[in-house]
């Protein structure tokens, strides 16, 4: 998966929103996700969170 790919499409420039302003619930949502350790050397727990931004 990490192997160079060769003869690609050089990258298109996109534009991303300096703000995200929501007025209301459920206009702009956000999202993260943290490993998290165990008492097992090597085994980790994902954690998936998604938070509406109004809230």
């Amino acid at each position: 998966m990490q192997h160079h790919r060769r003869h690609t499409k050089p990258s298109e420039r996109v534009h991303i929103p300096t703000t995200h302003i929501a007025d209301g619930p459920n206009q702009v949502w956000t999202w993260d996700i943290t490993w998290l350790n165990t008492y097992t050397r090597g085994m980790y727990f994902k954690l998936y969170t998604i938070i509406d931004i109004y809230s």
